[in-house]
C-alpha cells in the first residue's frame, strides 16, 4: 500500500463522500475516486487525481513528499505593504 510506503512523509485521509458530503463539496470532489493533495493546509491543485490511475497517484505522492522536504519560503510583502520610497525630483545622479 502507498500509505505504508510513504506514511512517514505523507498523511493519508479517507473521506466517505456519503458521510462527509460537506468536506467533499468544499474541496470539489465530483467523481469517485478522487485524490486531493494538501501541503501545509493548502490544496495543491495540480496534483489532483480523478480515477484509479495508480501510476499517476504514485507520481503525485512522490511530488508531494518532495515538496514537503523543501524548506519553507518566506512570504514577501505585497507591493501595497511596502513603504513608498520618497522621490526627490530635484536630485540628479
Amino acid at each position: 500500500k502507498l500509505s505504508t510506503e510513504f506514511g512517514d512523509k505523507v498523511t493519508f485521509i479517507k473521506v466517505d463522500v456519503d458521510e462527509g458530503a460537506e468536506i467533499a463539496g468544499t474541496v470539489g470532489v465530483r467523481a469517485m475516486p478522487t485524490f486531493k493533495f494538501f501541503l501545509n493546509g493548502e490544496q495543491v491543485e495540480d496534483l489532483e487525481v480523478v480515477g484509479a490511475d495508480k501510476a499517476t497517484l504514485r507520481t503525485n505522492i512522490e511530488k508531494l513528499a518532495a515538496l514537503g522536504d523543501e524548506p519553507a519560503k518566506e512570504e514577501k510583502p505585497a507591493e501595497e505593504d511596502k513603504p513608498a520610497e520618497e522621490e526627490n525630483p530635484e536630485e540628479t545622479a
